[in-house]
């Protein structure tokens, strides 16, 4: 049986890296349209740098001895420079779903 997807006249393997693939390019399409290109960019720069720090090979615990340092917001202060750049939409529902990007895309190894 063919196991494979077609986009145009390329085949395309329908493989998880593949389906992950894509929906990090949709959801990505998605939140471009629904927030602007800069506001996207803005809130997605933001929310890596929070939860993935400017350097990811740091290697720090969540609870430990150095955890809170480096210039980390904390939840309160998030939830504030959030709402200010989404300008009173969702806050809630645009981190779990910018969150949700960045996890996939780390799981890619594209962070």
């Amino acid at each position: 049986p063919d196991r494979g997807g077609h986009d145009g006249d390329r085949q395309v393997p329908l493989t998880p890296q593949g389906r992950l693939d894509d929906r990090i390019r949709l959801l990505r399409d998605r939140l471009n349209r629904e927030l602007g290109r800069d506001v996207f960019l803005n809130v997605y720069g933001y929310l890596k740098e929070q939860r993935w720090g400017a350097e990811p090979d740091v290697g720090l615990e969540v609870g430990g001895e150095a955890f809170g340092d480096g210039g980390l917001d904390t939840e309160a202060e998030m939830q504030r420079e959030l709402s200010r750049m989404l300008g009173g939409r969702d806050v809630t529902k645009y981190q779990r779903v910018v969150e949700h990007l960045l996890f996939m895309e780390n799981s890619v190894g594209a962070l």
